[in-house]
């Protein structure tokens, strides 16, 4: 994965680039909070390094954020999708967005798209209180999204399948399956807060 290089070399050429890198690896959730942390934009959007998501998104994204606080991208409100994941994998990520729904009330099929924006606000407040570092992250946003009514829209978003993802299934699946207890439990604890934090 090049994608520091290409920032470094972004950078050279537009003063407005700048790159947040954590000296070990956290994990996705963790490097996101350092990027928003440092981010002095209106908007943060993310979305996966290798464009398996089109630009035209980002527009349309944008607009939205005129009218709402997170607009999450939803590969499954694609009517062109063609379904290049194993039956492993696509029964493995029903399952997991089955229980999430269970037990945390998202109703959000698609929790796991890895495109998401959000207006600065909001965004600032949202990773400022994540608790989990890895793949289960994308579940705590969403789940504070909800706790603290923002407003909250979905897009249809198109998602080209690269080879050589990093997502190891099984051991990945445990790890999400911890996590959405944790967040369950953080929320029984009295850990995030009840309304969006001034």
């Amino acid at each position: 994965d090049r994608t520091k290089d290409v920032i470094e070399n972004l950078r050279e050429h537009d003063e407005r680039v700048r790159l947040a890198a954590l000296t070990v690896n956290r994990g996705k959730g963790a490097a996101l909070q350092e990027g928003v942390r440092v981010a002095d934009g209106d908007h943060v959007i993310f979305f996966d390094a290798d464009l398996s998501y089109p630009l035209e998104a980002v527009d349309r994204a944008m607009e939205l954020l005129e009218e709402n606080d997170v607009v999450v991208g939803g590969r499954d409100l694609d009517p062109s999708a063609s379904d290049s994941y194993s039956p492993l994998r696509r029964l493995t990520s029903s399952s997991f967005n089955f229980v999430v729904d269970r037990l945390l009330g998202l109703g959000i099929p698609d929790t796991q798209c890895g495109f998401k924006a959000f207006r600065k606000e909001p965004a600032k407040a949202l990773f400022s209180h994540l608790t989990v570092n890895r793949f289960g992250f994308d579940v705590e946003l969403l789940y504070l999204s909800r706790r603290w009514n923002l407003s909250l829209t979905r897009i249809p978003v198109h998602m080209t399948h690269r080879p050589g993802s990093s997502v190891r299934v099984f051991r990945d699946s445990l790890q999400m399956l911890a996590d959405i207890y944790r967040i369950r439990r953080n929320a029984r604890e009295g850990i995030y807060p009840e309304n969006l934090p001034a």
